[in-house]
């Protein structure tokens, strides 16, 4: 069973550092202070650490407390494309149903 000092010293070549006396020390006491500090050390990915941020403070943020991440942006182009709708066939004869219907007349397309 190798010992604690071939553990670290084994750990540190593996990442490419040469260890020594004084950068052997300095690892254990970094070690330490993490084990002994109040926060916990925590891993986690970029969007999942954003999300956090976001969580804690919506209103900064202008986002709504309980929003949820989409996985896909399909579904969100396909809520938008529905609120359009809806937004241009309350009222045929508002400026966006009338340019709405002036560009699907040119462009031939539909919604």
């Amino acid at each position: 069973m190798a010992s604690a000092e071939g553990q670290l010293e084994g750990q540190l070549v593996d990442l490419g550092i040469t260890p020594t006396k004084a950068l052997l020390s300095e690892a254990r006491d970094l070690f330490e202070r993490l084990l002994s500090t109040e926060h916990e050390l925590r891993t986690t990915t970029f969007h999942a650490f954003c999300q956090e941020i976001l969580r804690r403070f919506p209103l900064e943020a202008e986002v709504l407390p309980s929003f949820e991440l989409l996985e896909s942006t399909a579904e969100l182009e396909q809520a938008a494309w529905q609120a359009l709708e809806q937004e241009a066939t309350r009222d045929p004869s508002r400026p966006l149903a009338l340019a709405i219907d002036t560009l699907l007349q040119v462009g031939g397309g539909a919604i």
